[in-house]
């Protein structure tokens, strides 16, 4: 993908989310709703247990890209430390009045960036979580990169998704979608084995979520025997 078709794409989930972020909450938001409460208690899992393996009060740091409004934030363990990143300014504004308006002290930043070429050091946090991004992303690899990158050897990524299905009618009508996914803002028919086989991320846990399965959550754990 040559740079200027990736500042395209990226200005078009920007001008998307320009126009949904007035009504994400209440359109989109109980929609995804089953992805986002299952992500948020796999990171509050993890805080229980690394709270259990630190005699210090140390939070665990987690990274959520695609914060958006942030509709996750209130449900993460107190023992964390959250940092939100996003591409959307709408977005990331309705995020931090809610991080502001509900005082939720355990958010620690909610910062304009590209998920594909994070500023963070290598290592810096515990878990990476991203809800509903992978198919959103200009470059989804470029995010599993860095989402590997930045979580600790040891930590874990957290996705959660909706993936193109194998076949039938459901898989023909992601693809008829795939025609207006610069409109949309995300591609429907995405295909799951986008986010598997990265050498650094092992998978420890795959669960479709909803009545219709229509979304996935994954866990996967950094790999230990890596030299970055």
């Amino acid at each position: 993908m040559t740079g200027n078709s990736q500042a395209l794409d990226e200005n078009a989930v920007r001008r998307a989310y320009a126009r949904w972020a007035r009504f994400y909450d209440a359109v989109v938001g109980p929609v995804t709703d089953v992805g986002r409460a299952a992500a948020v208690a796999a990171v509050n899992a993890l805080a229980r247990k690394h709270a259990n393996a630190h005699a210090s009060d140390e939070p665990m740091s987690v990274l959520e890209v695609g914060v958006g409004s942030g509709l996750s934030l209130p449900g993460y363990a107190r023992t964390t430390r959250i940092t939100g990143i996003d591409l959307s300014t709408d977005m990331l504004e309705l995020a931090r009045r809610r991080a502001s308006e509900r005082a939720l002290g355990h958010v620690a930043a909610l910062e304009e960036m590209d998920a594909g070429a994070l500023t963070y050091d290598t290592g810096r946090f515990d878990c990476a979580v991203a809800m509903y991004v992978m198919s959103v992303a200009p470059n989804p690899e470029a995010v599993l990169d860095e989402l590997a990158r930045i979580t600790r050897p040891g930590g874990e990524v957290v996705i959660v998704n909706h993936f193109a299905k194998a076949d039938g009618w459901v898989l023909w009508f992601e693809r008829k979608l795939e025609r207006v996914a610069a409109l949309i803002g995300w591609h429907p028919a995405f295909g799951r084995e986008r986010v598997l086989n990265h050498p650094d991320l092992e998978l420890v846990m795959e669960k479709p979520l909803g009545l219709l399965r229509i979304f996935t959550l994954m866990r996967f754990r950094r790999r230990t025997d890596v030299s970055s």
